[in-house]
C-alpha cells in the first residue's frame, strides 16, 4: 500500500508514467543483477570448497576384470555455460514479472489511492 500511495503521489505531482515505469524496473533489476551474479559464483566456489576440485577415475586398460584398474585424478570443470543460463534465466523471469506488474501501473497510480481510510 505504501508503494502504491507513493506512486499515486508522484503521478498527482505530475511525474510522467514512463518515468515511473523506468524507475520501477530499475528498482527491481539494479539490485538483482550483481546479487544474482555474486550468488552464483559463491555457490560454485562453496560447492567446490566442500566437494573438491578433482575426482579419481579408475578404469581397466583392456576392459577385462583380470587386469588391475588404473586410476588417475582428473579436474572437475566449472559449468560456466549452465551457470550463465541459470543466472540469465532468473533475471529474465524477474524482468517479465516486473513488466507484467507495469501493466497495472495505471490503476496503481490512480489519485484515489491517495485517500486514506479511517
Amino acid at each position: 500500500m505504501t508503494r502504491r500511495r507513493s506512486l499515486a503521489a508522484l503521478t498527482a505531482a505530475g511525474t510522467p508514467r514512463g518515468v515511473l515505469q523506468r524507475a520501477v524496473l530499475m528498482q527491481a533489476m539494479l539490485p538483482l543483477i550483481p546479487t544474482a551474479i555474486l550468488a552464483a559464483f559463491a555457490g560454485i566456489h562453496g560447492a567446490r570448497g566442500v566437494m573438491g576440485t578433482t575426482t579419481e577415475v579408475s578404469a581397466t586398460t583392456d576392459g577385462s576384470f583380470d587386469v588391475p584398474a588404473v586410476s588417475r585424478i582428473v579436474p572437475i570443470p566449472v559449468p560456466l555455460q549452465q551457470l550463465t543460463v541459470l543466472v540469465a534465466g532468473s533475471l529474465l523471469v524477474t524482468l517479465l514479472i516486473t513488466s507484467a506488474a507495469l501493466v497495472l501501473l495505471r490503476r496503481s497510480t490512480d489519485p484515489a489511492e491517495l485517500r486514506t481510510t479511517a
